[in-house]
């Protein structure tokens, strides 16, 4: 269902919930300067979790839905490392802007590619995304942390040099951002899905226009919320 791709506002809930206990040990560990360690606990914390709802495969509640998807531990170590970019932001700035930008473009290209052939290796070898069990991704999950990373850092130093550049409709595209996450789904399900579809185009054809269609619909789509009265609490 297109409603799947807002499965993170479950973990958000939790993570504000559990907020004053993470952010209290967050605190215990900077006060003695281990902030380093309480990074590397939170990290360990999500990879265990991971490892054990991908390696078992647990069930809640014989619903047949996955835990690793439905509870916080799985996304607790990208909270920590908010906070703690939060803190040490300018040092941080300073030490990615002293980097090669060229360097994080192709790390993301390596660590993309690499995740993807086995995300290809899976649709081949069990025909749909739903059916590669979980088990399949521990040959590809410790990858998933660094290239989060590298992506989020590479997507800063391109965001800084837009922001000096002053590029209005990337700035634009940015504030828009939330709004085309959210309604995106409708006109992928309802327009351009059974357009293309009935057009009848491969694979190779319908991937790139279905992409270019959904954004320019959702941005257009975003951009009439935001001139009715209240439009805030719909497109963010």
């Amino acid at each position: 269902k297109a409603s799947g791709h807002l499965w993170f506002f479950r973990i958000l809930i939790q993570l504000y919930l559990v907020y004053p206990v993470v952010v209290g040990m967050y605190h215990f560990f900077v006060d003695r300067k281990r902030e380093g360690g309480f990074l590397l606990l939170m990290l360990a914390i999500q990879i265990s979790w991971s490892f054990f709802t991908m390696a078992y495969h647990p069930r809640l509640l014989g619903s047949g839905r996955n835990l690793a998807t439905w509870f916080f531990p799985g996304a607790i170590f990208y909270f920590a490392l908010g906070m703690s970019a939060c803190r040490n932001y300018e040092r941080i700035r300073a030490f990615l802007f002293n980097r090669c930008a060229r360097a994080f473009f192709w790390a993301v290209l390596a660590l993309v590619a690499i995740r993807s052939a086995f995300f290809i290796a899976g649709l081949q070898r069990y025909g749909t995304i739903y059916n590669v069990p979980p088990s399949f991704r521990l040959l590809d999950f410790p990858l998933d942390i660094p290239t989060l990373l590298v992506i989020f850092t590479w997507l800063l130093r391109v965001s800084q040099n837009l922001v000096r550049s002053g590029a209005k409709f990337w700035l634009r595209l940015g504030s828009y951002s939330l709004g085309i996450y959210l309604i995106h789904p409708f006109f992928q399900e309802c327009l351009v899905d059974p357009l293309l579809r009935a057009a009848g185009l491969t694979s190779l054809a319908y991937f790139p226009i279905a992409y270019l269609l959904i954004v320019v619909c959702s941005i257009g789509g975003v951009a009439a919320l935001r001139k009715l009265p209240g439009h805030q609490y719909v497109t963010g």
